[in-house]
């Protein structure tokens, strides 16, 4: 294979193009599911492998249509209302971050100090600050209140769906 056959479309149209034409009209709150994106696709999306289609129509429809997805566990995605998308994103971001500097913080504190030079040791302690300082800010913007889960109930048993997700937060 050619390189320049890599960053063509697998068929005639780019598969997030298929995507859009086919759900960039959809209503608020509305839920796109796995079956009808495989319709559309003519292939399941499987795991985490094959979705970089959806994750570039995800983008897609931010820029031209200002409007965001949000993952339905178990049932595909959902077109979130205005006033949903910023706590959706901000506690899903803030998650994803606070993770991420734990694992720095314990990959500091696991240092062993007695080997580092004086330089080294205040560049150290400085570093240490920092991401204790994020940590405890990532911490004060996370939301305390879960979003009510009965916004969505009708759009979920429309679908055929009967179990409602755990939270109405996005994974990540």
């Amino acid at each position: 294979m050619a390189l320049r056959d890599w960053f063509q479309p697998r068929g005639e149209f780019a598969e997030w193009k298929m995507l859009y034409q086919a759900f960039h009209g959809k209503a608020y709150g509305s839920v796109i599911t796995y079956e009808e994106i495989a319709d559309v696709l003519g292939r399941p999306i499987d795991g985490h492998n094959n979705r970089h289609c959806l994750y570039r129509f995800d983008q897609e429809l931010q820029r031209r249509n200002h409007k965001a997805l949000q993952n339905v566990q178990g049932v595909g995605y959902r077109v979130l209302r205005p006033e949903k998308v910023t706590p959706t994103t901000m506690d899903a971001r803030t998650k994803r971050v606070q993770r991420q500097l734990v694992k720095a913080k314990r990959a500091l504190g696991s240092v062993p100090l007695w080997e580092l030079t004086e330089e080294q040791q205040l560049y150290h302690a400085d570093a240490e600050s920092k991401i204790g300082w994020l940590l405890t800010s990532t911490r004060s913007v996370r939301r305390r209140d879960d979003p009510p889960e009965d916004d969505y109930r009708s759009e979920l048993e429309a679908v055929g769906r009967s179990r409602i997700p755990q939270s109405d937060k996005a994974e990540v």
